[in-house]
C-alpha cells in the first residue's frame, strides 16, 4: 500500500473527528473573511471616525479569536493521528517520509475545507452586512464586496496554513513511536508546585475583590482595568494548580473509595488542563469587551458593535469548548465501554458523564465570572454602565455557557452510550 493510500485510509478511519475539525475551519474561515469584509467596508470605515479604528481592533479581536479557534482543532486533530503515525514509524520509514504523511493529510482537509469556508462566507455576507448596519444605524446597500478583505482574508488563510503545518511537522518530528503510542492513554500528572505556591495564585486571583468597596471614579476606569488584569493572571494559576491541587485531596479524603466518583474527579482534571488556556482567553475577552462597552457606554454605535462583538466571543469561546470535550468523549469511548464491561451500569455512566460536567462548567463559569461580576459591579458604582446593560452582560455570559453546557452534556452521553 502506497504512503498516500495509506493517509487517506487513516483519514477515512477516523471519520468523525475529521468531520469536525473541517466543519471548525469552514466556520473560523468564513468569520474571518466577513469581519475583513466589513473592516474594509467604506461605510464601516467612514462612520464616527473618531472610533473607526476601535471597530477594527475589536474586529481583529474576533478574527484572533477565529485563527485560534483552528489551531485549538488542530491539536486534537493532530493527537488522533498519534496511533497511526506510530504503525507506520513501525514500518521503519524514514521521519521525513513520516512527516510528508502529515502533511499529506493536513493539506487534503485544507484542500475541502478552505474553499467551502469561503464560499459560506460569500453567501451569508449580506446577512452579516445588514446585521452590521442595523447595529451601527447606516442604510445602504449589503451586496458590498470587499477585495481588500478577501485579499486579507486569503493571506491570513495562507498563514495559517503556514504556521499548521510548522507545527504539524515539528509534531511527528518531535515524537518518537513510544511517545506516539501513549499519546491518546496520557492521564492527568499532578504539578510539583506547592500548595503554598497554588495559593499565592488564589491570592492574586481575589485581589480584583477589593475593587468592590474603594471609593473610585470615572477617571480610573484603567486602574480598574490593571487590577483585573492581575486578577486573570491568577486565575490561569488557579486552574492550573489551586484547583488540581484541591480536587487531588477531594479525592484522596472523601472519595478514594467511591468508585463513579473517582473516575469524574479524575477526568475533571484531565479536561482542566486542556481547557486552562481557553479559560484564561475567554476572561481576558470577556473583561476586555465589558470594559470597552462600559468606557464607550455614551458612544452608542461604539456601545452596540462592542455589545456585539462580546457576543461572538462568547458564542465562539462556547463552540471551542464543546469541540474540546466531544474530541475527549471520543478518546474515551474504549475507557467507558471496558467500565462497562466491568459491570457499571449505563445509569452509572450517566452519572460520572454528569458530574464532570457540571463540575466542569462550574470552573469554566466560576472562575472568569467572580472578574465579571467585580468589573460590573464596579462599573456600576461610578455610573459608567446602567443596571440594565450589566444585567444583560452577565445573562449573555451565563446563558450561552449554560447552553453549552446542556449540548455537551448530551452530546457527550450520546457519543459514549452508543459505543457501549
Amino acid at each position: 500500500m502506497g504512503l498516500y493510500n495509506f493517509g487517506l485510509r487513516m483519514l477515512k478511519a477516523d471519520l468523525k473527528r475529521c468531520v469536525l475539525y473541517v466543519i471548525s475551519i469552514i466556520f473560523s474561515t468564513a468569520v474571518i473573511f466577513n469581519f475583513f469584509n466589513i473592516m474594509f467596508n467604506s461605510n464601516f470605515s467612514v462612520i464616527d471616525s473618531n472610533y473607526s479604528m476601535i471597530y477594527k481592533m475589536e474586529a481583529l479581536g474576533i478574527i484572533f479569536i477565529a485563527i485560534l479557534f483552528v489551531f485549538f482543532c488542530n491539536s486534537y486533530f493532530i493527537m488522533g493521528k498519534a496511533k497511526g503515525l506510530s504503525i507506520v514509524s513501525l514500518s521503519g520509514i524514514s521521519i521525513y517520509r513520516l512527516i510528508e504523511l502529515l502533511l499529506y493529510q493536513t493539506f487534503i482537509i485544507m484542500i475541502i475545507a478552505l474553499p467551502l469556508g469561503l464560499l459560506i462566507g460569500i453567501s451569508i455576507m449580506p446577512t452579516f452586512i445588514l446585521m452590521m448596519y442595523k447595529i451601527l444605524g447606516i442604510s445602504d446597500s449589503v451586496w458590498i464586496f470587499s477585495m481588500q478583505g478577501f485579499v486579507c482574508t486569503i493571506a491570513v488563510i495562507a498563514m495559517e496554513v503556514f504556521f499548521l503545518v510548522l507545527v504539524n511537522a515539528g509534531y511527528a518530528y518531535k515524537k518518537d513511536i513510544k511517545d506516539l503510542l501513549a499519546v491518546e492513554k496520557q492521564l492527568y500528572t499532578p504539578d510539583k508546585k506547592s500548595f503554598k505556591f497554588a495559593v499565592m495564585y488564589l491570592i492574586i486571583y481575589l485581589i480584583p475583590i477589593l475593587l468592590v468597596p474603594a471609593n473610585l471614579g470615572e477617571d480610573s476606569i484603567f486602574f480598574i482595568f490593571l487590577v483585573i488584569t492581575i486578577g486573570v493572571y491568577g486565575a490561569q494559576g488557579v486552574i492550573q494548580y489551586y484547583i488540581p491541587y484541591k480536587i487531588g485531596n477531594i479525592k484522596k479524603k472523601k472519595y478514594i473509595s467511591h468508585k463513579l466518583k473517582l473516575i469524574s474527579f479524575s477526568n475533571l482534571n484531565y479536561s482542566l488542563r486542556k481547557t486552562n488556556f481557553l479559560v484564561i482567553i475567554l476572561a481576558i475577552s470577556s473583561v476586555l469587551f465589558i470594559s470597552l462597552i462600559g468606557s464607550y457606554s455614551k458612544v452608542s454605535q461604539l456601545k452596540a458593535m462592542s455589545m456585539f462583538s462580546y457576543v461572538v466571543i462568547m458564542i465562539f469561546m462556547s463552540l471551542i469548548i464543546i469541540y474540546k470535550v466531544i474530541i475527549e468523549a471520543v478518546n474515551r469511548k474504549k475507557s467507558f465501554k471496558q467500565l462497562n464491561i466491568l459491570g457499571y451500569s449505563e445509569e452509572q455512566i450517566k452519572k460520572i458523564i454528569r458530574e464532570e460536567i457540571e463540575m466542569f462548567y462550574c470552573i469554566t463559569i466560576g472562575v472568569p465570572l467572580v472578574h465579571i461580576l467585580v468589573l460590573l459591579i464596579t462599573y456600576g458604582k461610578i455610573g459608567i454602565i446602567s443596571i440594565a446593560s450589566a444585567l444583560v452582560l452577565l445573562g449573555i455570559f451565563i446563558i450561552t455557557f449554560v447552553v453549552t453546557a446542556i449540548i455537551t452534556y448530551r452530546a457527550y452521553k450520546k457519543l459514549i452510550l452508543g459505543s457501549l
